[in-house]
């Protein structure tokens, strides 16, 4: 019922050297062969301009329809966090569509990143398996902002993105081509071959080969599962990095009747989705 996904956690530390980032020595560079750690291909050429996100209250200044204020809502029958569903709509009208935002889970939002070198939030998903390929988790209480919201007066019909939580850690990092040759895809690791090995108790280590100079190094399993797995939650170019609000979309369809709507979402379950205004 619920789309929770993998993140994984460690430590990677980076700094400048030569014509990309070196990890330096340490762990990073025990594990490189050789004894001398990997670089980093850090100049990013590509131009392609970074996705734009909307305003939450973007369409505030046509709103004309009294769908406008706090609903809270659930998922009948439906396991945390889709049993406690907060969405605030900030403006709404046929012509202008629907703005606000919709939080999905109980209890405060993870405090914003601070630190690029480990995935976020730190220390979560500390164990697995596989090759450090996972996914973001998705972030329990976080105000996501509805992307595509429209209405005929009373159906409601708006898209939100799970990933839009990581859009700080995303703007900390630095933009890295994906690899020696390429020149024009970029993201906040490159695209070399991964490992991961679980270790005894609760800790995994992950590491990246650069394939151009035989060498590997040790990288945080959480980073590199948002940078480099299945689902890479950040888009990169020359500037530097940010969300991607087309990744993880979840879609609701609500019709509302005075002070109560009901509708289905295809984040959680294929039970009814049901609001109640509170304000």
């Amino acid at each position: 019922m619920q789309r929770y996904r993998l993140v994984l956690g460690a430590l990677i530390a980076l700094g400048c050297s030569g014509r990309g980032i070196d990890v330096g020595g340490g762990s990073a560079g025990s594990a490189a062969q050789g004894g001398a750690p990997a670089l980093l291909p850090s100049d990013c050429v590509d131009t392609t301009p970074l996705p734009s996100w909307p305003d939450a209250s973007r369409c505030v200044a046509s709103s004309d329809l009294p769908l406008t204020g706090t609903w809270r809502g659930y998922v009948e029958n439906a396991d945390p966090p889709w049993d406690q569903i907060t969405l605030v709509i900030t403006g709404a009208s046929i012509a202008g569509g629907v703005c606000g935002t919709l939080s999905i889970g109980a209890g405060p939002p993870p405090a914003p990143a601070t630190d690029p070198t480990v995935g976020y939030p730190p220390g979560v998903g500390d164990t697995g398996t596989g090759g450090g390929t996972g996914s973001a988790a998705f972030l329990s209480a976080y105000p996501l902002t509805i992307l595509t919201g429209t209405t005929d007066g009373t159906r409601v019909q708006f898209t939100v993105s799970q990933d839009e939580p990581y859009r700080g850690w995303c703007q900390l990092q630095t933009s890295l081509r994906f690899n020696d040759q390429a020149v024009t895809g970029c993201g906040c690791l490159p695209h070399w071959p991964s490992a991961r090995t679980i270790n005894t108790g609760t800790s995994s280590t992950c590491t990246l080969s650069d394939p151009a100079r035989s060498k590997s190094m040790t990288v945080d399993c959480g980073k590199m599962a948002l940078c480099y797995g299945v689902h890479q939650v950040c888009t990169c170019n020359a500037s530097g990095c940010d969300g991607t609000p087309n990744g993880d979309i979840v879609g609701f369809d609500l019709r509302f009747t005075a002070n109560s709507a009901v509708g289905s979402n295809t984040g959680s379950t294929t039970f009814p989705t049901d609001f109640a205004r509170v304000q």
